[in-house]
């Protein structure tokens, strides 16, 4: 999984800068969406303090505490609109225009590749389509890459982002409880070393096709 994903980033070439802002956005959209939970928590903790007569707690915090918990979920939404909009549109969306062989006109990632294995095809004696279908070729070159524009983003987005909500989650625990912290954390790597040795044996078990 770890070096499907992997493959992926080095797949999206020049678009890696914008898929490592799309990670940045998915740190702080996490940590948004903790907030709240975090300040509700905390303020509850000063209530019951309060009510117990072990502290004071001002009239406006209630009304803080509402502003505070509405501006992180803003952010929340911004910083996730941000990170979709950084990485979800990579396999499909237009070039920069750089790369683009005329102005205003793009070409796909998914597309730009189709043309690379269509050049490199060109160089291929005509022998080895005497002993191949073309079409069949074509068949499976294209279904590949339709996989690739349609999931490779999604792929990145639950493997990478999915860890990057699992540390923002660890870390809050840490601020509350930092031996549950650990315990998570130790379970977190119990689960990824799991996972990495799933991987490398279904890597050895897999046809040939499917590794490539």
């Amino acid at each position: 999984m770890f070096q499907s994903v992997g493959r992926i980033l080095r797949w999206a070439k020049g678009y890696q800068r914008r898929m490592i802002l799309g990670f940045v956005c998915s740190f702080f959209a996490t940590w948004c969406t903790a907030g709240p939970v975090m300040l509700a928590a905390w303020a509850l903790g000063r209530l019951i303090g309060n009510a117990w007569g072990e502290s004071e707690i001002s009239a406006s915090l209630p009304w803080l505490c509402l502003v505070g918990i509405t501006a992180l979920i803003l952010l929340r939404f911004l910083f996730t609109y941000w990170k979709n909009r950084l990485q979800e549109s990579i396999g499909t969306e237009p070039c920069c225009a750089k790369e683009a062989p005329l102005k205003g006109v793009g070409m796909e990632r998914a597309a730009d590749q189709r043309m690379e294995l269509g050049d490199m095809l060109k160089r291929v004696s005509l022998g080895y389509f005497a002993r191949n279908n073309l079409g069949d070729i074509l068949t499976a070159l294209t279904t590949e890459l339709s996989m690739l524009e349609l999931q490779s983003m999604k792929m990145v987005d639950a493997v990478i982002n999915g860890y990057i909500q699992v540390a923002v989650i660890l870390l809050c625990v840490a601020i509350f409880c930092p031996p549950a912290a650990l315990v998570a954390l130790l379970g977190v790597l119990m689960s990824a070393f799991a996972l990495r040795g799933i991987g490398r044996q279904s890597a050895c078990t897999a046809p040939v096709g499917h590794r490539a």
